[in-house]
């Protein structure tokens, strides 16, 4: 390259040695030049690059964020729901009445509570069906048909007064519980899950 700028440089009238220093000096020029200018580029592609990175870990950092703040307060409203679910759970249940309580006397009872607890159920579900995971819901729901269809299935004894329950209701009630029951063990898991600390 400088041999070809020398000729040119002769070629316009200098002298050979005058030619060849200033080839010399206009190659290292161009090299300057160019060098500067490459380290420029690199430069300012590299800061751009970095701003662009940076404001996407911002984007992600802040997304982040809202993540764990909405994470935190579902964990906290499901948590209020299992608390309320159990203490549900543990009202149904019915206390001995005499010693030799067997469950299927235990089913009548709970299917004379039915009405009651279906309300309770509803109410419960206004107020954290939200939060609720689907199979908690579907058990929930299932509940609440099983409370519901038990009131058609009672006798009414005129000596007594009382309704007594058939044996159908009494399957009702039976179901009823069992799906509470699920319902419990599943929003269970639900919140152990989210506790890294606690194994299921």
């Amino acid at each position: 390259m400088s041999d070809g700028v020398t000729s040119i440089l002769t070629t316009l009238g200098l002298n050979a040695t005058v030619a060849g220093v200033v080839a010399t000096a206009v190659i290292l020029f161009l090299r300057h030049t160019v060098k500067t200018g490459i380290e420029e580029g690199v430069k300012f592609g590299f800061s751009k690059a970095l701003e662009e990175h940076k404001e996407h870990l911002s984007e992600a950092l802040e997304a982040a964020k809202t993540s764990l703040k909405f994470s935190e307060a579902r964990f906290s409203k499901q948590f209020e729901a299992l608390v309320a679910l159990r203490e549900y759970f543990r009202d149904i249940r019915p206390r001995k009445r005499f010693p030799d309580m067997e469950w299927d006397d235990a089913l009548g009872d709970i299917a004379d509570g039915l009405s009651k607890y279906y309300d309770n159920l509803r109410d419960f579900l206004y107020k954290h069906e939200a939060v609720l995971p689907t199979p908690v819901l579907e058990a929930l729901e299932n509940a609440m048909y099983c409370a519901d269809e038990a009131q058609f299935e009672f006798d009414w004894d005129s000596d007594t007064k009382i309704a007594e329950p058939r044996q159908r209701a009494k399957e009702l009630a039976n179901d009823f519980y069992e799906s509470v029951k699920s319902a419990v063990e599943k929003m269970q898991q639900t919140v152990d899950e989210q506790m890294p600390s606690r194994r299921v």
